[in-house]
């Protein structure tokens, strides 16, 4: 799961410098599009589904679910990831200006294009993840009798990556303006940070997800010894 969501975060990496490519082509600005809508849900998504699977991992105490639920998880992401990238190529999220592919707010209408491709989605997968890892960590803790304080890296990540750019284009929205563009500069490098943070705090998992299956493992052979 873990490579999965490392080619999603480098293909958004690599859509951002793609867009700021020079063109006077509007049907390479739906291309981007397309590819920004489907990798930034589709980041989203597996994130949220990592979060999920591993969240069943500890409450039903199978070691098989990760393999299980992996083909599940790729058909949900991909499927919902390629309809908000129609939606974004459609709409479109990114819009030819002074021959950039650049998103731009409409601030005389409803913004469907960035709530729906980008906050709505930010937000739901924030929740959701933090109650999850919230989960987890009570679990465990009363499982192994260890803290695991390193479980709260998931949705730190989250809220510290989504939270402030999220923010300030809902403000940008309302207001018509941002107060300050080195808020939203920095907002934007965070958001692009967010896989190197994931993997780091992936990397650090390893120690809590074989913690557990060693307990798992120890309860298994303890229950067949009791037979």
């Amino acid at each position: 799961m873990i490579v999965v969501l490392s080619i999603m975060d480098i293909i958004f990496s690599v859509s951002g410098p793609l867009a700021a490519i020079p063109g006077n082509s509007s049907l390479y600005c739906h291309f981007i599009s397309l590819v920004a809508g489907f990798v930034i849900n589709g980041f989203l998504l597996w994130t949220t589904c990592f979060a999920h699977t591993l969240f069943r991992f500890v409450m039903k105490e199978n070691q098989e679910i990760f393999a299980q639920s992996f083909r599940k998880n790729l058909i949900i992401t991909c499927s919902i990831a390629t309809l908000q990238g129609a939606y974004a190529a459609a709409a479109p999220y990114r819009t030819l200006s002074e021959d950039v592919c650049i998103h731009q707010i409409n601030y005389e209408k409803f913004n469907f294009a960035a709530n729906i491709v980008l906050i709505m989605p930010m937000f739901l997968s924030t929740v959701y993840c933090i109650f999850c890892y919230l989960a987890i960590y009570c679990k465990i803790r009363m499982m192994i009798d260890q803290q695991h304080l390193n479980l709260f890296f998931y949705p730190f990540i989250l809220i510290i990556c989504n939270a402030p750019l999220a923010t300030l284009a809902i403000v940008k929205q309302i207001e018509g303006e941002i107060y300050s563009e080195t808020l939203m500069d920095i907002a934007n490098v965070l958001w692009s940070l967010q896989g190197i943070f994931n993997t780091i705090a992936y990397g650090i998992s390893g120690g809590v997800i074989q913690a557990y299956r060693k307990t798992c493992c120890q309860k298994e052979e303890d229950h067949r010894v009791g037979k």
